[in-house]
């Protein structure tokens, strides 16, 4: 039951009405809160991934293609430190701890923009 499912009742709202209300606001308050700080983050994401050099991008696209650092270094024509540089410059921007992280937040942006992809807003 919602606030708007109140709204609708025909007559006036009850004493049970008020106590369910008074106990659905602080939730309803606490949840819309984390939707937003999630919308917020997943919204941060893209700018992020913006702000990465065409090196890192290039880093990325080979991290996801499952190289190692040896290879990626290989392919780059770099020492695998500096591979190892770009790697740790790119998982401060993202915010992402790991190889397993970038990927699982690359993923989740690429779904998002696919799902995305068909909305139109009128």
């Amino acid at each position: 039951m919602t606030y708007h499912s109140f709204c609708r009742m025909p007559g006036r709202l009850g004493r049970a009405h008020v106590d369910a209300l008074r106990a659905l606001v602080p939730v309803m308050h606490v949840v819309l809160c984390r939707v937003v700080q999630r919308l917020q983050a997943e919204g941060g994401l893209a700018a992020r991934l913006e702000s990465l050099t065409p090196r890192e991008k290039e880093m990325v696209d080979l991290v996801c293609r499952g190289h190692t650092n040896g290879e990626i270094a290989a392919l780059s024509n770099l020492s695998e430190t500096t591979v190892k540089h770009h790697l740790t410059n790119i998982f401060d921007k993202l915010g992402a701890e790991s190889r397993t992280r970038l990927m699982h937040l690359l993923a989740a942006q690429a779904t998002k923009a696919v799902i995305g992809a068909g909305i139109r807003v009128l």
